[in-house]
């Protein structure tokens, strides 16, 4: 970002254009879950097909576009804003004259036991707990400036190709998830009581952990990378500036935004069973794959970030702002909220011994819940915060991390 870190020192405060892309990523979020929740996210196509859960002529088209265009992106944003707010609170707690790295290890210890109550209790694909463990990096990266972050990026991506391309041709890894283990797991989900959900959260959580660590382009890796890209945005005062920034902003969308498509395209070939290497290198197939979903990733992210920034920066400065984009910011202030809340109520849907839809909804049918739990977090977070400064949630967290109910003025993550 072309500006000197040192040239930032205005006050921190509530930036409504990151409350609104934290209140869509919110959304995103939710779409990529829920299809766990269907069952469709265990199943391949054909396994879907004949147990009649959906269709190819609406499967195939609404899941390559999720694929392109969701999945992955909202994930790797909300790690983003994660490093950023991690800055904001930090410069927020030295201007109070506190020890902000006491602090903000307190907040992950505090993050880390939501995240570990979370998983092992409510949801195996918890965030939280990886957002924690991360997080301690941030306390090293914070000391350097925003050129040197940005050759750790470089060096991180180039690691982490380096690692997998070596981990492929000399140690071949054996299928994630065997099909025993996805069967039980689902008979469990489908005829399963409370407890016994409950129960297989604990490995499925740690499975997912093993999965995501066998590979480094899968998962942490994007996380640490977007952590020090939402770093290098607090450092550099980027959504203070966004209309100053626009020219930027807008060349390294158009930059970015051709090359990261191509790339998320190419890495959801497998979900039609195309094949791009053929013979002897076809192994290397689901390497090349990981690579393009790796970079493509990551950059739709960048362009959606870009994209969404000026958007909404714009819309602020020209007072344009709808209740609804009101509406979203004020979701993405009750984000940890929200995002538990989150999983309460598709238990409540889904699981059997609620309202038992699991298995029994088509893709595009499961946007009905979606649509339904977003408006209704949309209208509590508006209602909550006519009364409150934080969500219920939030609060918690906020006290536990200060020791004490009120602390350093208003929250900012």
């Amino acid at each position: 970002m072309p500006m000197s870190q040192s040239a930032y020192a205005a006050p921190v405060e509530r930036i409504a254009a990151i409350d609104r892309i934290r209140g869509l990523c919110l959304l995103g979020i939710l779409i990529v879950n829920i299809q766990s929740y269907t069952l469709l996210d265990f199943l391949p196509p054909r396994q879907i097909y004949a147990m009649g859960l959906d269709k190819p002529s609406t499967y195939m088209p609404l899941l390559l576009l999720l694929r392109v265009f969701i999945h992955g992106q909202f994930f790797t944003i909300y790690s983003f804003l994660f490093g950023l707010g991690f800055y904001m609170m930090l410069e927020k707690n030295r201007r109070l004259g506190l020890n902000g790295t006491t602090i903000y290890i307190r907040r992950l210890l505090v993050l880390l036991f939501f995240g570990c109550v979370h998983a092992f209790v409510l949801w195996f694909g918890d965030i939280l707990t990886m957002y924690a463990v991360f997080g301690f990096t941030l306390i090293y990266f914070c000391r350097l400036p925003a050129s040197t972050l940005y050759r750790w990026i470089i060096g991180l991506a180039v690691g982490a190709v380096v690692v997998d391309v070596f981990r492929a041709i000399f140690f071949p890894l054996p299928p994630a998830h065997p099909e025993a283990f996805l069967r039980q797991g689902i008979e469990v989900l489908q005829h399963g009581s409370f407890v016994d959900i409950m129960r297989q959260q604990r490995p499925r959580f740690l499975r997912m952990w093993s999965g995501i660590g066998r590979r480094a382009m899968s998962g942490f890796m994007i996380v640490e990378i977007m952590f020090l890209f939402g770093l290098i945005a607090g450092k550099t005062g980027f959504f203070r500036r966004i209309m100053e920034l626009r020219p930027w902003i807008r060349r390294r969308i158009q930059i970015l935004v051709v090359p990261a498509l191509a790339l998320k395209i190419l890495s959801c070939l497998s979900v039609l069973e195309w094949h791009v290497l053929g013979g002897n290198a076809r192994k290397y197939e689901n390497l090349l794959l990981a690579a393009a979903s790796f970079f493509g990733t990551i950059g739709m992210a960048l362009v959606y970030i870009g994209s969404l920034s000026l958007f909404f920066g714009s819309r602020q400065a020209k007072g344009r702002v709808t209740w609804l984009e009101v509406w979203i910011g004020n979701a993405g202030r009750l984000g940890l909220t929200n995002y538990l809340g989150q999983t309460i109520l598709c238990m409540l849907l889904f699981y059997p011994y609620a309202l038992g839809l699991i298995a029994r909804l088509s893709l595009w049918e499961s946007f009905l819940p979606i649509l339904g739990i977003y408006s209704l977090q949309l209208f509590y977070s508006t209602l909550w915060l006519r009364h409150h400064k934080l969500g219920p949630m939030e609060g918690l967290w906020r006290r536990w991390t200060y020791l004490k109910s009120s602390a350093g003025g208003k929250t900012l993550s």
